[in-house]
């Protein structure tokens, strides 16, 4: 009788113990990267003004784009963040390590004045440049 001939390659086979290491490894890694995402979120959630887009200087490119699985877990580039004076060095370390992407810049001035960033969110409501007449 003839034998069955091998192919000479194993197939690649793994325990089941292995594949629940595996398996744990990489939830222990999501959930780091779930948690970073998280906390870069509520920065921004609570000190939104320091993003501002809205300056005659253009957005400068990030200095390297976030991996592709940031943006799947639904992370963004941050391109520009205002330094702040009353950041102390712990602050500033702290929001560097969040927004290695980011570029810190000083705020603008218009007119010589410096802008002035409030944290929390912001609310603008427009104002009429005309009062308007009341119907009778």
């Amino acid at each position: 009788m003839s034998e069955p001939r091998s192919s000479g390659r194993r197939r690649f086979q793994f325990s089941l113990g292995t594949m629940l290491v595996l398996l744990t490894l990489f939830a222990v890694w999501l959930g780091w990267e779930l948690d970073f995402i998280r906390d870069r979120q509520a920065w921004i959630h609570a000190n939104g003004p320091l993003l501002e887009n809205t300056t005659p200087n253009p957005l400068p490119a990030p200095k390297f784009a976030l991996p592709v699985w940031r943006h799947w877990l639904g992370d963004t580039e941050v391109p520009r963040i205002w330094n702040r004076d009353e950041w102390s060095d712990k602050d500033r370390a702290y929001v560097t390590m969040l927004f290695l992407e980011a570029n810190f810049e000083d705020p603008p001035k218009v007119n010589g004045v410096t802008w002035v960033f409030q944290p929390g969110p912001v609310n603008v409501t427009p104002v009429p440049s005309t009062p308007v007449p009341d119907n009778p």
